[in-house]
Formats: C-alpha cells, sequence, structure tokens
C-alpha cells in the first residue's frame, strides 16, 4: 500500500503526542549543572535551536495539536520558560508534567506511562526530546500507517525503526564506548511489519538458536 497516497483524516482519530525530556545522563558533561541551574537535554542548542524546538515542528506538520511533556521536577522551571517564551513559537497545547527521580537512577518509558496514564485518554504517539526528525519522514506518515493497520489488521501500536550505523574501525573513542551490540530482529518488507525480536534477555538464554512461534511461521 502506497502510504504516500493515504488522505489522512484529522478528525476521525485524535492523537495526543507524549514527549519525554529526560535527564541527558549520556551528554554529561553539555547536561551538568552550572551554579543552581540544571542543563535540560531537550534545551541543548542544535544549530543555534534547542532540541524541543525540532520535535514541536514535526509534531505540528502533522496536525498534531496536544502534547503531554514529561520532565523530571527539577528542569520544569527551564523548560516552562522555554515553553512560554519568546523563543519558541510553537502553538500546541503543552500539559507539562514532572516526576521526581534522581539524575542516577533510571526510571523507564512504560513506568511513566503508567504513572500518568490517566493524562492519556486516546491513541498516542511517543517521542523523544533528543530526536532531529528528517526531511523525509513526516510524523504524518507514521500515524497514517497506524490508521490503516488499526482499521484493517486491529494493530495495537506502530514502530519506527532505522538502521544504526557501524562506526569504522579504530574510529571508536575510548571515553564512549563500543558501539552497542545487533540483535536479531524478523521484517517483513512487504506489509511492513515487525515479527520478531531476539531480546539480549533472549539470546542470553536461548544463544544458540533463534526461537519463533509456530503460529508466527504459519502466518
Amino acid at each position: 500500500m502506497d502510504l504516500d497516497n493515504v488522505k489522512q483524516d484529522r478528525g476521525s482519530r485524535e492523537f495526543l503526542a507524549v514527549l519525554f525530556a529526560g535527564f541527558g545522563n549520556e551528554l554529561v558533561p553539555l547536561t551538568s549543572d552550572y551554579g543552581d541551574e540544571p542543563c535540560p537535554k531537550s534545551l541543548l542548542p542544535i544549530a543555534n535551536k534547542p532540541l524541543l524546538e525540532y520535535v514541536f515542528g514535526w509534531l505540528e506538520q502533522s496536525g498534531i495539536k496536544d502534547v503531554l511533556l514529561i520532565c523530571p521536577s527539577r528542569h520544569r522551571f527551564s523548560i516552562y520558560h522555554h515553553i512560554h517564551s519568546d523563543v519558541s513559537s510553537s502553538s500546541l497545547r503543552i500539559d507539562l508534567q514532572t516526576y521526581d527521580e534522581s539524575q542516577g537512577s533510571n526510571i523507564g518509558t512504560c513506568a511513566l506511562l503508567r504513572q500518568f496514564s490517566n493524562r492519556i485518554t486516546e491513541d498516542f504517539v511517543i517521542v523523544p526530546c533528543d530526536f532531529i526528525p528528517p526531511a523525509i519522514l513526516p510524523l504524518s506518515l507514521l500515524l497514517n500507517k497506524f490508521r490503516v493497520d488499526a482499521l484493517s489488521e486491529a494493530a495495537l501500536a506502530t514502530t519506527c525503526w532505522y538502521r544504526s550505523q557501524i562506526s569504522e574501525k579504530g574510529t571508536v573513542l575510548e571515553d564512549w564506548g563500543p558501539p552497542p551490540m545487533a540483535f536479531p530482529i524478523v521484517w517483513d518488507p512487504s506489509t511492513g511489519s515487525l515479527l520478531h525480536i531476539d531480546t539480549p534477555d533472549d539470546m542470553d538464554s536461548n544463544s544458540e538458536e533463534l526461537e519463533l512461534r509456530m503460529e508466527l511461521l504459519k502466518r
């Protein structure tokens, strides 16, 4: 199916964007505290533009109007100030919520979704704050994919995957550590469906074989 030609009916399904703005531990010292003010990852400038603004623009172009923005409590003032400043040209309706967590700990996405589930009453799209969308990937393309699959195949979720870049030999800096290990996935290019992911836990328990359900093989 040519999703580029699927007409987007914005009135048929309303989406909420759930935007996570974490500490940015991987970007220390850029996200370290300077004096009494923390430096949120979502406000780091890329080409003189905060990361958050790239995501806001991506959401607006898709027709999404409402955003649930979740950040650590210590970042609330900085992010709130940016949202309501002249720097941000966004017209999105932003519901800024915070959670109490130390920078050294790591609260998972599912735990945050569960914590704020009472504010999510419709279909939603999960977006990180440190994502600069390429021009060839409008969010409306992914939303249309979900609309089609939800109606025809009762899909519960649509995800976007990309091929990671493998560093050339000798170019990985020791300070950044080795690149993450790749793990097998089963992908059907004809339908654009992700059929199976062999997670690191699966690889530990079944390192010599790839275990698939018989029902999956029949289909």
